[in-house]
């Protein structure tokens, strides 16, 4: 049997020390990524979700608004079904026109449709007046 030179074991000494250190180290750096990386993605989306949130108030407030605008002819044609589905039919053709005529509306406005929050309300105000 041979005998272990002292340059040998100070080598397996060293390397040991390096691998419990590398494993400490990839341990340390995992619970940390991995904690602001769940953080990260439960921000990037709650901001989706509140995206899409806003995006289906607009569209149900706009449903909204043209039905308070056809409250009479639908009270006039109430008992027809065949007449409601018609009126419901031209209501969201009068919401689809509208969101395109105030999206372009923004867009000569300004070069990005996302900066400019208050131009959807701004082109309800002028379509109203």
């Amino acid at each position: 049997m041979e005998k272990i030179t002292l340059a040998n074991r100070l080598s397996i000494r060293i390397m040991a020390i390096v691998m419990v250190m590398t494993v400490i180290i990839v341990t340390i750096v995992y619970v940390i990524t991995r904690d602001s990386m769940a953080r990260e993605a439960e921000t990037r989306y709650e901001s989706v979700l509140q995206n899409e949130n806003e995006k289906i108030r607009g569209v149900l407030s706009d449903v909204y608004v043209a039905a308070i605008n056809n409250v009479n002819v639908i009270e006039r044609d109430i008992d027809d079904p065949d007449k409601l589905q018609a009126h419901l039919e031209r209501m969201v053709a009068l919401v689809a026109e509208y969101r395109l005529s105030a999206e372009s509306m923004c867009l000569r406005h300004s070069a990005n449709w996302a900066k400019t929050r208050n131009c959807r309300a701004l082109a309800c105000q002028s379509v109203k007046q």
